[in-house]
C-alpha cells in the first residue's frame, strides 16, 4: 500500500514538472499578454487554463481517489487586486496536499516566479451552518499587477469516491482552455455525465493511460464567463459541468461491487445511515400521548405532531464528517430540543410511528441542485432530509425546518424536486414534490380612498395566503418593532415616496392555517391634482408590477414560489 502511494506521488510530481514546463515554455510574456488582451479586451482577468485530473486506483479492493488541480490566471487589467486572494477547502472527506501557489512576474523574455509562503488555515465561517468540519486554506498572491500570471496547483485525496463533486468548465471569469481528465483502472466502470454543455464545443478523447488504466479527457476552449444576475438560478444550473462517478468495480474475487449506478444502489447505501436509529422508545410514546387525543384522526395526529416538532425543536445546521449524513435517534433530538434537517426528520418519524402512523425518512435536493435521482443517483443530487407520510393516497412532505409551514405545504425550496422515500430496508419510491399553483400563494390588498384637500386618505386590508403568508411571517414574527414598521412601510407603500403609514393591526400571525390579515390606514399628499371641476389621479397606486418589469436580462429569473409576480 505504501509503495503504491509513493508511485502515485511520483506520477503527480512528474505531472507538476510537465505543467511547469508547459507554463515556462509559453510565448514571451509581452507577446502572451498582447494576444490575450486582444482576445479579451473587456476583461480584467482570464483563466489561461483550468485543469483537473481525477485518478481512480483500486488497491486491495479499495478505491483510492486522487485529484490534481492546476489553474493559471492572467491579469489583464490595471486593477486586479480583487483576484489576489484565493482559498482551498478541506474537510473530513477531502485531504489537500502538495499545495503550491505563486505569481509569475514578466521579466524581459521570461517570467520570474514568486512563491506564496503564507498559508492560513481556519474553519470555514459559513453563517448558514452552526458547525461544520470544512476548513479553508487562504492565501494572497504576491506582486499582483497588470501582466502577471497567478498559478495554483494542489492534490486532493477523496476518502470516499462516492463523495466526488462536479467539475465546472466555466466560472466567474472567461476560460481560454479547460481540461477535465479521468484516469481509472480497467477493473472499474465509470459513467461520466455532462451537464448544461449545449453552448460549449467539447472534445472527448478516450485512450489507454497505462497497462492497467484507461483515461477519458474532455477539452473545451474559449469559454465565456458565467453571467450572474439578481434572483437568478444557482451556479450549478448556470455552469457547464462534468461528473464522473464509478458505477461499479470488479473485486479480486471476481465479484462486482456497485457504487454510483442506480437509485437502488443509492438507497441501499443511504439505509446504512438510519439502520441504528429506528427503534421503539417508551419516553417518545409517552410524549406523543400528551400531544394527540384518542379520537384524533390520522390526519389530526400528523398535524399535531408536525406542529409540535416545528415549534419545539430548534433548527441548527450541523455538519461534521458522517454526521452530515447520519441523523441522531428521535429521542436524542427530542431531549436536546435542537437538530439539523436530518435530526428533525428523525424526531418526526419516531413520534409518528409511536402514534401508529407509518412515516418515512426521505432524501431530497433543494432547487440549488440541478439533478434528478433518475438521472444522477448520487449524493450530489440531494442536500436535505424530510419525513413523508401517505394518507388516503396523498403524500405529505413534512419539513419541520420550515417552522411556519402548514401541513400540506412543502417547503418552497424543494418544489418540483424528486425525493427518495425509503419505505423499508429494501423498498423505496422516487416521487416528485408538487409545485404549488399561484392561486394558493395569494397577497390580496383591498384599498378604499377618500380625497381631502389635496391628500389621499386610505383605509385598507391586506391578506396573505400560502407561501406569501409563509415568507411574510418570517419578516413579521421575529423582528423588533422598528423593523416591522420599516418592513410594512416598504411593503404597503402606495403612489409615491410621500406615502405615510399611520396605523396598522396584524391578525393571525401565529396561526399556521389562517391567512395573515393586516388592517391599516395611510395618507398620501400631493398625489392628485384638481383643476377646475376636474380631478386628475393615477389610480395605479401599487407599483409592484411596474417594478417587476424585466429589461435586458441575460439569464433566467427564479422566484421562491409561483405568484402573481
Amino acid at each position: 500500500m505504501r509503495c503504491i502511494k509513493g508511485l502515485v506521488g511520483i506520477v503527480f510530481a512528474v505531472l507538476y514538472f510537465c505543467m511547469a514546463l508547459v507554463s515556462y515554455g509559453a510565448p514571451k510574456p509581452e507577446d502572451e499578454f498582447m494576444t490575450f488582451r486582444k482576445k479579451y479586451p473587456d476583461e480584467a482577468a482570464i483563466y489561461v487554463v483550468r485543469k483537473q485530473e481525477v485518478n481512480y486506483r483500486l488497491v486491495d479492493d479499495v478505491v483510492v481517489t486522487t485529484i490534481y488541480v492546476y489553474e493559471e490566471l492572467l491579469h489583464l487589467g490595471d486593477n486586479t487586486t480583487r483576484y489576489a486572494g484565493d482559498k482551498v477547502y478541506t474537510s473530513s472527506f477531502v485531504e489537500v496536499s502538495d499545495l503550491k501557489a505563486y505569481t509569475l512576474v514578466p521579466q524581459k523574455k521570461k517570467y520570474n516566479k514568486v512563491d506564496v509562503v503564507d498559508f492560513k488555515e481556519s474553519y470555514d465561517a459559513n453563517s448558514d451552518v452552526f458547525y461544520n468540519d470544512t476548513k479553508e486554506i487562504s492565501f494572497t498572491y504576491p506582486s499582483v499587477q497588470k501582466g502577471v500570471k497567478t498559478v495554483l496547483q494542489y492534490t486532493k485525496t477523496i476518502k470516499d469516491s462516492r463523495m466526488m463533486g462536479m467539475y465546472f468548465f466555466n466560472t466567474y471569469l472567461p476560460v481560454d482552455k479547460a481540461v477535465y481528465k479521468v484516469v481509472y483502472d480497467d477493473k472499474m466502470v465509470i459513467e461520466p455525465r455532462l451537464n448544461n454543455v449545449a453552448d460549449l464545443e467539447i472534445k472527448e478523447e478516450i485512450s489507454k493511460f497505462s497497462e492497467t488504466q484507461s483515461s477519458l479527457t474532455y477539452t473545451s476552449k474559449n469559454i465565456d464567463k458565467i453571467k450572474f444576475e439578481k434572483n437568478c438560478p444557482s451556479y450549478s444550473y448556470l455552469g457547464a459541468s462534468a461528473y464522473s462517478p464509478i458505477a461499479h468495480i470488479t473485486e479480486a474475487n471476481g465479484n462486482k461491487r456497485y457504487l454510483i449506478s442506480s437509485p437502488e444502489v443509492l438507497h441501499s447505501w443511504y439505509r446504512t445511515f438510519i439502520k441504528d436509529i429506528q427503534h421503539h422508545d417508551p419516553d417518545v410514546k409517552n410524549l406523543v400521548n400528551t400531544i394527540i387525543g384518542q379520537d384524533d384522526s390520522d390526519l389530526d395526529k400528523v398535524e399535531k405532531i408536525y406542529s409540535w416538532v416545528q415549534g419545539n425543536i430548534k433548527y441548527i445546521a450541523f455538519e461534521d464528517g458522517m454526521r452530515g449524513f447520519v441523523p441522531h435517534p428521535g429521542k436524542y433530538v427530542i431531549d436536546k430540543r435542537y437538530g439539523d434537517c436530518k435530526d428533525m426528520a428523525s424526531a418526526l418519524v419516531s413520534m409518528l410511528r409511536e402514534a401508529e402512523i407509518e412515516a418515512h425518512f426521505t432524501w431530497v435536493g433543494t432547487r440549488d441542485l440541478p439533478f434528478k435521482y433518475s438521472d444522477v443517483p448520487a449524493p450530489i443530487t440531494d442536500n436535505h432530509m424530510i419525513a413523508t407520510v401517505v394518507l388516503d393516497g396523498k403524500t405529505y412532505f413534512l419539513d419541520a425546518t420550515g417552522q411556519y409551514l402548514p401541513l400540506g405545504l412543502p417547503s418552497s425550496m424543494i418544489q418540483g424536486k424528486e425525493c427518495l422515500i425509503s419505505l423499508n430496508e429494501d423498498k423505496f419510491i422516487v416521487e416528485k414534490v408538487p409545485i404549488i399553483p399561484k392561486e394558493i400563494n395569494v397577497m390580496c390588498d383591498s384599498v378604499n380612498i377618500t380625497l381631502d384637500n389635496g391628500i389621499i386618505k386610505g383605509n385598507a386590508k391586506i391578506e396573505f395566503y400560502g407561501y406569501a403568508k409563509f415568507f411574510n411571517t418570517f419578516k413579521l414574527i421575529k423582528a423588533n418593532q422598528k423593523s416591522v414598521d420599516d418592513y410594512l412601510k416598504r411593503l404597503l407603500t402606495k403612489g409615491s415616496n410621500k406615502f405615510h403609514l399611520n396605523n396598522y393591526n396584524i391578525s393571525n400571525l401565529s396561526s399556521l392555517y389562517e391567512p395573515i390579515s393586516i388592517n391599516y390606514d395611510f395618507t398620501l399628499p400631493d398625489y392628485y391634482r384638481k383643476i377646475g371641476d376636474n380631478i386628475y389621479i393615477n389610480l395605479v397606486l401599487d407599483r409592484t408590477m411596474t417594478d417587476a418589469l424585466l429589461e435586458d436580462r441575460h439569464v433566467a429569473l427564479e422566484n421562491d414560489y409561483k405568484g402573481d409576480i
